[in-house]
Formats: C-alpha cells, sequence, structure tokens
C-alpha cells in the first residue's frame, strides 16, 4: 500500500497480505487487505521517472499519518527474471474516517427544516437532484463487480431535465429526471453508502438487505453445451420487491409527503399571481437548478421545474398492494393538471412510472435515531390537486397521460437518406474487389431527436427499448448538448428493435426476428443489466449467490435481408460509403475526432460530407455495423464472399456446438470525440464491441434496399479460389528434419546420430542479429532468421553463405522446407536454391514476428498451418483460420499416440505452469504435472516458455526455474531432472540413434545429456543466452544464440 502523508509517500510491509503460503494455486481471485495502523511503513522517494522501490533496503517502522492526502497501492516487478506483474480485473478501494466539518452532504447542498408538529427536524437539499450529481452517483454505484462492496442496478440511466420535449439545449444542472420510483430509492442508498451514511431502504424488516434494485437484473440461464447453438437463454424474473424504511438511518431519502409540504410551507413558497411556477414560465424546458430566488428556507424550485417524488408509504412500501406514487409541486408546464396532452414528452401519452421528463427528486436526510415522521394522507377522491396548498400529484402503475396526437397516426419519415449506386470498392482488409447492391443511407448519424421520435411511437405501439438513448456525450464533462447530436448509450440491440419500429411506422418490412422463421418481429429489445457481487464473495472459493446464472447470454436474432425495411450497414457497405467507392475523406474538415472535437460530440452535419453527400461517416461517433469479423463463419470464407458479405454475429445458429462462436458482437466502424483510434478497416478483427452494452461515444446509421435485393438468407454466391501455386503432391517428403521441432509431430525426435563427446565449432556464422529462430537442415542447407531482419541460406558443411532474403525487423520465428520451397512466417516461400520469392499470402512481403514458437508446416503435400491456421498452398487461401491468430506461447509434441501440450503460466495472476498429456484418438487428459522446482520461493513463479520433446515413453520440458524434467509419458511421473545455470527458454531436441538429448539455456550454454538418465555429456559456450531450439544433422547439431552467431558443434 501507497500513502502520501503530507508530502512524504510511505510503502506499507506485506505482511497482512493473503499471499499463499503453500505455492500458488488456481483461484477465483483474492483479496489483499492492509490495516494501516497495524502495518509497518518505510519512505518512498520516487524521482521523475525512477519510481523503483526496493524493500530490502529500506528500513519499516511503525507510523502515524497527519495529513493524508492520497491513497494507493504499489505494484511492482521488481527482478527481471522468472516474474511477471499483472492488474488486470483488479479493483482497488480505500475506506477512511474523514476528518471535516459536520455537514448533512459533502455533494449536495443542503438546509435544515426544524421540528414541527410530529416531524423531527431534517436537512433538505438546497435543489432538486441535478443530473451532474445523478450521474456522478450513478457511476459509482454502477461500478463492475471488482470492488469490495456491492454495488447497484439502474433500469434508467436519467436525463437532462427536459431533454426528451423539443430541440433546446440542456446541460448537467438541469434536474435529472427519466427515473424510475425504484430507481429514486436506489440513488439514495447509493450516495448514502458513497458518503459512509447507513443507507435508509431494505428489503427486509430487520433490515439486513440493503435494497440494490438488484430485482431488475438479468438472470440468465444459457442452454446446454448440445443445445447452445439450437436455443435461446431463459430468463428467470424476480417480482418488485417490498421496501422497508429505516427511520432512524443518517443516510439520504426521499422526503415524506409530511416533510415536503413542512419545506413547502415553511419556506412560504411563493407563486406568480397567475398561478404559473416562480421556477420557469411556460417554456416548455427546464432549466439549471438553483437559478431562481429561493424560499425563505432557502429552498429553490419547490413549485416548479420538475414535479418531485416523495414516499407515502408509511413504515413499507408493497407493491402486491400499493401501486401508487406521488410527486410534489409544479413542473415547467406550470402547476395545473399533470394529465394534460400539453405537458407530456411523448405525442401519445407518457407512462410516469416508467420515468417521465417533468419528475425528478429532490433529497433529505436526519441525524441517526431520528423518529418516524408523522404521516399526512392525501384526500382520497383526488388524483391530483392540492394538499395544504402544495401541488400534488398522485399516478397510479399502468397509467398513460392523455395523448396530443392520435396514435393510428405515424409522424413524417423522420431520416434524411441518400442514394448510393450500385458499385465496387477494393476492401482494404485484403485488397479483394467486393461488389455492392443500391441502397439508401441516412445522411447523417442518427440524432438523439431522430431517435426520440420514432422511440416515442414505438413505445406507444409494442414496442419496448432497453435504453432511452442520451444526446451525444452529455455524461462526459459540463457541455451543454442538443437533440441534433448523434444518440449514444444505446444497444445494438436497441438499435435492431428501433429499425424495426421505424420500417412498421412507414409501412416496411422489419429485417430483425426472434425466430428464423422470419414470423415473429423483434419488437422488445433485451436489456441487460448486469448483477453485482462484492469483491471477497466473489473471489470466494465457494460459488457466490449468482454464479449459477451466466453472465452474458443474448438472444438469438435472425436477419431477413429480402426486405425494404431499415437495417444496420454491413461492413461492406459502410465501407463502401465511407470511401464512397475510393479513399475515405478522413481529415479535419470531414470529421470530428479526439484531435479536434474539444473532448465533446457535436451537431451532425456541421463536417463537410464525402463524395456521396453523406455527413459524419468518420468522425463525431463511431458508427455500429451489422457484421462481426468476416473470418468467423467458416463456411463462407472471408476471401470468396465479395458480394456485399454479411457477417452475421448470429451466424453459429444449428452449427455444431464445438464451433460456437461466442457472445455475439458487431463491428464498429470510423472514428470519434473520445478516442484518437479511427477505424476505418471495418473487417479488421478487434474492432468489435459487445451488443449488449452501451457506449458513449457510439451511435448508429440506417440503411435499406429495395425488397428483394438480397436472398433472403443474405447469403450471395461465394467467388472461387484462384489458382497462384502449382505443385506436384508427389513431391511431398515427411520434413524429417525439415521444420520447425524436427518433424510434422513437433516431438522434436530426430532421426539421425548426434555428438555423444565434443570436439567444438566446426564453424559459426554471424547474422549481424540475435538468433531466437530454430534452424532447419535440408539437403546439406541450414535455414535460419535472424533478428537482424533476413532468412538465411547456409551451407551446413563449411558455414558459407548460399543466399539470404530480407525482411523487416526481427524474424524470430523458423522456417519449413519442402517442394524446393523454403516457407517462412507461414506467409511467404523462397526458392531453396536461390532465395527468390516465389509465393505469399496478404499484401506485404517478409515481416517480423517476435515469437520463436512459430514456424510454418506443410501438410499432406496440400497445406500450409501458420498461427494455428490452414491455409491452401495452390491457391494461397486460408482453410481454417486468418492467419493472424496467436499460436500460443508453446508448440504441442505428438508421440505414441499421446498429444503433449502445455499451459505456460503466462497471462494469469495465479496459474502455475503445467504439461498435461491427451489421448490424441479422444481428446481426453490423461495426466497433468505442475512445472515448478523443489523449494521454489511461493512468491515467485516460473514460466514454462519452451516446446516439450517426446520419445521413447519418455516427455522433456524445460522452464524458466533451469530444470530440465524428463517424465513417464503414460503416467507422469517424473523421471529425472536436471539443473542448468540459467532458465530454459529453448526446446530440447533429441538425436534418436544415440539417445542424446540437447537443448539452450540463458547461460549461454548449449547443454548434452543422456536422454534416458538426464546424465550431463557435455555443454559448450555461446556468447549469448540460447533460446533458438538445436537441429541435429549428421552427427553435428546446429543452433543458434544471442549473440548472433549460428554455430555448428560437432
Amino acid at each position: 500500500m501507497i500513502v502520501q502523508d503530507g508530502s512524504q509517500f510511505y510503502i506499507s510491509d506485506t505482511d497482512q497480505f493473503d499471499i499463499p503460503k503453500d505455492g500458488y494455486k488456481p483461484a477465483r481471485g483474492r483479496v489483499f487487505t492492509c490495516h494501516p495502523t497495524q502495518a509497518t511503513w518505510a519512505k518512498y522517494e520516487p524521482k521523475d521517472h525512477l519510481i523503483g522501490f526496493d524493500a530490502h533496503k529500506a528500513s519499516f517502522a511503525k507510523h502515524e499519518f497527519a495529513d493524508v492526502q492520497a491513497v494507493g497501492w504499489y505494484l511492482a516487478k521488481d527482478r527481471r527474471e522468472g516474474t511477471q506483474s499483472h492488474t488486470k480485473w483488479y479493483g482497488f478501494e480505500a475506506d477512511a474516517v474523514v476528518h471535516r466539518p459536520e455537514q448533512p452532504s459533502v455533494n449536495m447542498e443542503m438546509v435544515k427544516v426544524a421540528a414541527g408538529e410530529g416531524i423531527p427536524e431534517f436537512h433538505m437539499a438546497t435543489c432538486e437532484m441535478p443530473f451532474a450529481l445523478w450521474r456522478d452517483v450513478h457511476k459509482y454505484g454502477d461500478a463492475p463487480f471488482h470492488t469490495l462492496e456491492a454495488r447497484y442496478v439502474y433500469c434508467n440511466d436519467g436525463d437532462m431535465g427536459s431533454m426528451a420535449i423539443g430541440d433546446g439545449a440542456h446541460n448537467a444542472n438541469e434536474p435529472v429526471t427519466n427515473i424510475t420510483w425504484y430507481d429514486a430509492l436506489a440513488i439514495c442508498n447509493t450516495l448514502s453508502e458513497m458518503e459512509g451514511k447507513t443507507p435508509c431502504y431494505y428489503e427486509d424488516p430487520d433490515f439486513k438487505t440493503i435494497f440494490r434494485n438488484m430485482h431488475i437484473a438479468t438472470r440468465a440461464f444459457a442452454p446446454g453445451y448440445d443445445r447452445r447453438n439450437l436455443d435461446g437463454p431463459k430468463f428467470e424474473s424476480v417480482p418488485d420487491p417490498k421496501i422497508y424504511v429505516r427511520w432512524d438511518a443518517d443516510g439520504h431519502r426521499l422526503p415524506t409527503l409530511s416533510e415536503w409540504v413542512a419545506a413547502y410551507r415553511g419556506g412560504k413558497t411563493a407563486r406568480t399571481p397567475e398561478g404559473a411556477p416562480a421556477r420557469n414560465g411556460n417554456d416548455r424546458s427546464t432549466h439549471p437548478v438553483g437559478t431562481k430566488k429561493p424560499n425563505a428556507l432557502g429552498l429553490f424550485d419547490m413549485e416548479g421545474n420538475v414535479r418531485e417524488l416523495v414516499w407515502a408509504h408509511g413504515d413499507v412500501f408493497d407493491p402486491a398492494t400499493m401501486d401508487a406514487h406521488v410527486v410534489m409541486g409544479g413542473d415547467f408546464n406550470g402547476s395545473g393538471d399533470p394529465m394534460a396532452a400539453e405537458h407530456g414528452a411523448s405525442p401519445y401519452g407518457d407512462l410516469p412510472t416508467s420515468g417521465a421528463a417533468n419528475i425528478g427528486l429532490r433529497l433529505v436526510c436526519r441525524a441517526p435515531g431520528a423518529a418516524r415522521p408523522a404521516a399526512l394522507e392525501l384526500p382520497a377522491d383526488k388524483e391530483a390537486g392540492e394538499i395544504e396548498g402544495a401541488p400534488f400529484w398522485r399516478f397510479r402503475a399502468g397509467l398513460r397521460t392523455k395523448a396530443r396526437t392520435d396514435i393510428a397516426k405515424a409522424p413524417a419519415p423522420p431520416l434524411d437518406m441518400v442514394a448510393i449506386p450500385a458499385g465496387t470498392f477494393e476492401r482494404i482488409s485484403d485488397g479483394k474487389t467486393v461488389r455492392i447492391h443500391a441502397l439508401d443511407v441516412a445522411k447523417t448519424p442518427i440524432t438523439y431527436a431522430q431517435w426520440r421520435t420514432v422511440r416515442q411511437w414505438a413505445e406507444a405501439h409494442g414496442y419496448a427499448l432497453g435504453r432511452t438513448g442520451d444526446m451525444g456525450s452529455m455524461r462526459f464533462f459540463h457541455f451543454s448538448h442538443t437533440p441534433d447530436e448523434p444518440v449514444t448509450n444505446i444497444t445494438w440491440h436497441d438499435m435492431a428493435v428501433w429499425l424495426n419500429a421505424l420500417s412498421e411506422m412507414e409501412g416496411r418490412t422489419p429485417c430483425y426476428y426472434t425466430d428464423d422463421a422470419h414470423t415473429q418481429v423483434y419488437r422488445r429489445a433485451y436489456a441487460y443489466r448486469a448483477l453485482k457481487v462484492d469483491g471477497p464473495e466473489l473471489v470466494a472459493a465457494k460459488p457466490h449467490r449468482y454464479s449459477q446464472y451466466d453472465a452474458c447470454a443474448q438472444p438469438w436474432v435472425f436477419t431477413r435481408w429480402d426486405t425494404d425495411g431499415y437495417r444496420l450497414p454491413t461492413m461492406a457497405e459502410y465501407e463502401y460509403a465511407l470511401g464512397a467507392g475510393g479513399k475515405p475523406d478522413t481529415g479535419d474538415e470531414y470529421a470530428w475526432t479526439f484531435f479536434n472535437a474539444g473532448g465533446r460530440s457535436h451537431p451532425v452535419g456541421q463536417k463537410k460530407p464525402n463524395a456521396f453527400g453523406l455527413h459524419d461517416m468518420a468522425g463525431n461517433v463511431y458508427h455500429w455495423l451489422f457484421s462481426c469479423s468476416g473470418d468467423r463463419d467458416k463456411s463462407r470464407p472471408f476471401a470468396l464472399d465479395t458480394n456485399n458479405p454479411k457477417a452475421d454475429p448470429w451466424w453459429t445458429w444449428k452449427h455444431p456446438p464445438e464451433v460456437y462462436g461466442g457472445n455475439p458482437a458487431a463491428l464498429y466502424t470510423g472514428g470519434s470525440w473520445l478516442s484518437p483510434n479511427l477505424n476505418i478497416d471495418p473487417g479488421k478483427r478487434g474492432d468489435y464491441i459487445m451488443a449488449i452494452i452501451a457506449y458513449a461515444d457510439v451511435g448508429f446509421r440506417a440503411v435499406r434496399c429495395k425488397a428483394g435485393t438480397h436472398p433472403r438468407d443474405g447469403k450471395e454466391p461465394l467467388a472461387e479460389w484462384p489458382v497462384v501455386l502449382k505443385f506436384n503432391p508427389a513431391d511431398y517428403q515427411p520434413l524429417q528434419g525439415a521444420a520447425y521441432r524436427a518433424n510434422l509431430n513437433r516431438n522434436g525426435a530426430c532421426d539421425t546420430a548426434g555428438v555423444p563427446s565434443l570436439t567444438g565449432a566446426k564453424w559459426k556464422f554471424d547474422t549481424g542479429g540475435e538468433i531466437k529462430s530454430s534452424p532447419v537442415v535440408v539437403n546439406g542447407v541450414v535455414y535460419v532468421g535472424s533478428n537482424g531482419g533476413r532468412l538465411y541460406a547456409v551451407n551446413a558443411a563449411d558455414g558459407k553463405t548460399l543466399w539470404t532474403a530480407p525482411g523487416s525487423g526481427v524474424l524470430a520465428s523458423s522456417p519449413a522446407a519442402a517442394f524446393g520451397l523454403v516457407f517462412m512466417e507461414g506467409n511467404w516461400a523462397f526458392d531453396a536454391k536461390t532465395g527468390k520469392e516465389v509465393w505469399r499470402m496478404g499484401t506485404q512481403g517478409l515481416n517480423a514476428h517476435n515469437d520463436k514458437r512459430l514456424s510454418s508446416v506443410i501438410l499432406n503435400g496440400a497445406f500450409l498451418s501458420k498461427d494455428g491456421a490452414v491455409a491452401d498452398i495452390a491457391t494461397a487461401r486460408y482453410l481454417i483460420g486468418s492467419g493472424d491468430n496467436w499460436a500460443g506461447q508453446n508448440t504441442d509434441a505428438l508421440a505414441d499416440g499421446r498429444l503433449f501440450t502445455t499451459n505456460s503460466g503466462v497471462g494469469g495472476a495465479v496459474n502455475l505452469p503445467t504439461l498435461t498429456a491427451k489421448d490424441f484418438a479422444t481428446g481426453k487428459d490423461l495426466w497433468t504435472r505442475n512445472i515448478i522446482a523443489p523449494g521454489q520461493p511461493d512468491n515467485i513463479r516460473k514460466v514454462v516458455l519452451c516446446s516439450p520433446a517426446a520419445w521413447k515413453d519418455k516427455v522433456y520440458l524445460g522452464f524458466d526455474g533451469g530444470l530440465m524434467f524428463c517424465f513417464d509419458a503414460a503416467k507422469g511421473d517424473q523421471l529425472w531432472a536436471y539443473q542448468a545455470g540459467g532458465p530454459i527458454r529453448s526446446s530440447p531436441s533429441i538425436s534418436t540413434r544415440d539417445g542424446l538429448l540437447y537443448f539452450g539455456c540463458h547461460d549461454g550454454n548449449l547443454y548434452c545429456l543422456d536422454a534416458a538418465t538426464g546424465a550431463e555429456k557435455w555443454k559448450f559456450p555461446t556468447g549469448g543466452k540460447i533460446e533458438s531450439s538445436p537441429a541435429v544433422e549428421q552427427r553435428v547439431v546446429f543452433v543458434g544464440s544471442d549473440d548472433g552467431l549460428l554455430y555448428a558443434i560437432e
């Protein structure tokens, strides 16, 4: 732990931390707790970029803190070898006693309201809760699960005042609106915990279960493995809970009806002679809180701006018997009939129980121990009116205010669509020519105003959206915003349902359905709300209370492509529209980006349009597309899918479960006000986001086609593979000695005699850069890559250069030879005799790859495998994968029907490296062994960054602990272990005709052991670390070193 006391930093000891004493074991996580008064502390003196702390040299002692300025955690890797430092998914919290003047709240100004008849003294916020405060508290409460205390769930995200009405500007100082009653209670409890107060609202009469709105969280059961591509998830609903009030708590809550009336009357709240609210007249808009005169108690807006929720339910609210809530005061419409048609935001009437543009809240709190305020009853025969001179409105569940528009009358089409002609373009990701049919594209991103118009129509016609949408970047900073900014903070599902509603509103056929027969229109957007668990429960060995639910399950969505309805653009359509068939326009005159937007979104259409007349294609907000990554559906190879490829995120429907693509996600493209990254290649892997999450800088744009433009399933005819290389399969060789790890089984077994006794170096060849690449020897020629950036062919007899092929950067992977060609990196092939490039995949030349464990593999004379992908040599196309997957830390080995695979121990905070044997025929695990040295310290993990070798019922593996292990291949029993002089990252090789094992080490030595006993035969020193794996051929061992030399040792 690190603490700043005044200007001096201190770092604690680690004695209190839960560091395992019996070695690392897999766990859900841990909670590390530090009690400052129990810990000892040492001074920490960082200077500029030198922030290291040496605990071994520091002097620790008790320390009394007098002026704490900041608290945090110091995480560091204090040694270069054999250790790792991980912080991903960690949460940090500090529980502190803060000394400050006594005040009812540190986040809002409150005034004291004197005790009255039956009403104890209380404090009331001077203003209605502004959106800015709601936003901050909501963000705190909606924090992810890795927190020490449980957090909250909210139905609505809240609006800036009356932004659901009209075209005016709004800012974060206006009252928050569009929240549910349960949201209001949850935000009260959130603020209470945020300020260290005792919450007031509970789900039980004993006040043990704090109300956190958890009943609205998503509880999904995903189908089993065998059905996961055939069935959607099932959802469990939880009834609205009873709410019990702890009156003696000091937390924030809604005022009771009697408290609100006491503050209203005690402050002598004034009205204008006309009876209109003193707040802001009849301008049909909210205003920043606290800008008009307060009443005599210093309370603002008691008669206007927005109506305020109050508690009118006694000691407990029971939703089974109570269906009404009460708001007090007037709003920006006045204090007249709140049911009037002209007062609603939606022309079809509002549902105030779901949130309204004229309803907000004001909080109260009291000193602990206060009694329950006296009750005040509303007139039983009135739903709206006055009580003791104060305006009230009682609204019931399901109540809709009066409409001012005939529900059968659709509004005018809200979108300005641009007709885009059919054409072709060159796809950025692979250079393929892609064909696009004629389509109409929205001129701008969908604005909040357009979204609002369709949403209001949709909700009045049986549609339901999970989120109500934001005006651009309104959740960031304190700028004013207008409805002509792009709509944000909505999910992919919200967009799909909204587009269906727009289609139906205009008499078109919707595109999105909930069944594959396209009979059930997608009308109710999937609304995901995360279940929240506190940190200690989450990481406990015992499954937490919500562990039975699937965190990210989603319903299936099916697209009918032959309709005339609105939909999201495919990645190909957007790329075509982005560049108008050519090069995209992405300069400042065309796009609002991180570099010119000033930290905010802007009204659409302010920048120049592209050649198609489309605005904001590369900026303002990212655009969510329909498509996922084009290479996911293996039945439709991306390189052949050149007729407006759809790349459906739900492509795994009715596929075998083993090809399940995970949680649906869709690509996003363009640029945004928030991010410096410009994604103009929507087909690029990784540019996709989860369909259930909403983002502040991601919007969308609608497209449509004429009916029948596409086939119903969207699957256009595929192109054919061109032949780029002709070869004779009869020329295929098994590649013994001609590939990484000696052969295609990658088991390191070299079918040759080795070097039983050491003579020395036969020759040395200088490559000018470290050699991580492992050499292969074919027909008297050694092929190897170098970090100097070249591929070399060297005469095995005398070490003379035969040819070199230039590359760029680090060439650490290993070559393979077949068909008279040398393949490197899986993407390039060179003539084995001349070094001339004769074959490549992609558009680049020989490029760097900084992973020495990767190598080309030739299979069955017809295929090339690279990075876990398989490609056809004849046509230069990928059959499996895309050629850019990381192949993992190490290479598996196959011998005698067993596959030996490793978990390197890299990438997880509690993983020990392991070696596992699998039955190659069935895939079942036979045994697993932890790779750890005897007596290895508990707090140090040594990883495995070399591959196993297997031969004669034995398997061999080295690791960073410096040991070379030998295990029984059938049972996994350790047979012997040899201690080298440093970490071992050179994969072992075996000369099978004399039973010798070879490997390199970070101590610079090449070791030779008896493969049966582990006895050392000899070691040869080089001038650098050895991570290259040895190749053995005709009593010579070839290996590279970090000293830049390729050695031939005999």
